[in-house]
């Protein structure tokens, strides 16, 4: 359907009367890197009106805890093939980093918000079809010190129940890290009845809730070993006959196809990264050389080529070394700063072989750090599991 400029005009006039004057910023004609100056210092950023006007017969998605915006990348992975009509209508990421990427990455966004827990966003968002929410990972895992919902960051959590009882959209799909199940299950069934506990006006269960723990190298078609815990609810009155269908196990790409060409080095010195004065190079070094010295011994018995390391990725940034063969160990975002080591290619993974680790196979315009891009990677979905995700809720709306 097209829009008018009458109804651009209108629709921006209406937010401007929602949102006061000082938390207002239309999309920035001229961006510079981020912060001050380019409007992402504001609370809400309105990138492309159309998006935000509601209309029949096309599919709405919002996202919190956006990142990278890689959930509007999986719902048109999902649904464009299927010519189902979709539109992304807002977005929102606390990381100003993230806003900015998102800004040149995804123009025909609606609305772009600072941060979900803001009055601004309540006062803002609006409905949506399918809503989705990567929310903070770091209270529920070893790295964040695993302290659960006493953490600041999982404020976020009475944001998105918030939304959901709100504005009850038909399908929406929460993402987390494993460890919400394994080490923190009292906080998980916490947030599974607080969702539960959600009823329509005659006292119905409004949701028919399901999770499961899956695994982006059985069910993303990608060489990666990323176990997440995905929660989705299906409001009670969208296709009720049906349950909703988690996505089968499928086989993974050759590791080769997702890293670059460039040959293998010639000597086994080369496999191992310069070993500098910093306590970082130390370590990067000796865990290099330990996993190197264990794959050997396991599979080649002390007799060793380059050639045969083609196919190991180390993750060499912890107390202790870690590797997989055929697959790439879980990106995190504390890691991917850097990137897991190559032996066979003598360096480490590039920020485009970590997007494809993802499952994102395009271009992006980078107008960040390729350390903060590697660090917002490692926090990402999996964009070709959310894709089937997206793909199966959709079926119920």
């Amino acid at each position: 359907m097209a829009f008018s400029k009458f109804d651009s005009l209108r629709l921006t006039a209406l937010a401007r009367a929602m949102l006061s004057t000082d938390e207002w910023s239309e999309r920035p004609k001229r961006r510079r890197r981020y912060g001050h100056g380019t409007g992402l210092n504001k609370k809400v950023v309105l990138i492309n009106p159309e998006a935000c006007l509601a209309h029949d017969f096309v599919l709405s998605i919002g996202c919190v805890c956006s990142g990278l915006g890689t959930a509007k990348w999986a719902s048109d992975s999902a649904l464009a093939p299927k010519c189902i009509p979709h539109r992304h209508v807002f977005m929102a990421d606390i990381l100003a980093a993230a806003r900015s990427f998102i800004m040149d990455n995804h123009q025909d966004l609606g609305m772009l918000f600072s941060d979900c827990n803001s009055a601004t966003f309540r006062l803002g968002c609006t409905y949506v079809d399918i809503f989705v929410a990567g929310f903070s990972c770091q209270p529920f895992s070893s790295a964040g010190g695993h302290q659960g919902l006493a953490d600041d960051r999982s404020a976020v959590i009475d944001s998105i129940v918030w939304y959901v009882r709100t504005h009850k959209p038909k399908a929406w799909i929460l993402e987390n890290v494993k460890g919400l199940l394994t080490h923190h299950p009292e906080q998980l069934l916490k947030i599974l009845q607080t969702l539960e506990a959600l009823v329509d006006d005659d006292g119905v269960a409004l949701y028919r809730i399901s999770w499961k723990i899956l695994n982006s190298r059985f069910v993303g078609y990608v060489p990666h070993n990323r176990e997440r815990l995905y929660i989705v609810g299906l409001r009670s009155d969208c296709n009720a006959a049906g349950k909703f269908q988690w996505p089968t196990r499928v086989p993974a790409l050759p590791l080769d196809s997702v890293l670059d060409g460039d040959g293998p080095v010639q000597t086994l010195s080369e496999c191992f990264p310069k070993q500098t004065s910093s306590p970082d190079g130390g370590v990067f070094f000796r865990n290099v050389v330990a996993a190197i010295a264990d794959f050997c011994d396991r599979h080649h018995h002390g007799r060793l080529k380059p050639c045969h390391l083609k196919d190991m990725v180390v993750d060499d940034g912890g107390t202790k070394y870690h590797y997989n063969l055929e697959y790439s160990p879980c990106l995190t975002a504390g890691r991917m700063r850097a990137g897991y080591w190559l032996p066979a290619k003598g360096r480490r993974l590039r920020w485009q072989e970590m997007a494809k680790l993802q499952g994102m196979r395009r271009d992006f315009v980078v107008n960040i750090a390729t350390s903060t891009l590697g660090f917002m990677l490692g926090n990402s979905f999996t964009e070709t599991v959310m894709a089937r995700l997206i793909a199966s809720a959709a079926e119920h709306c």
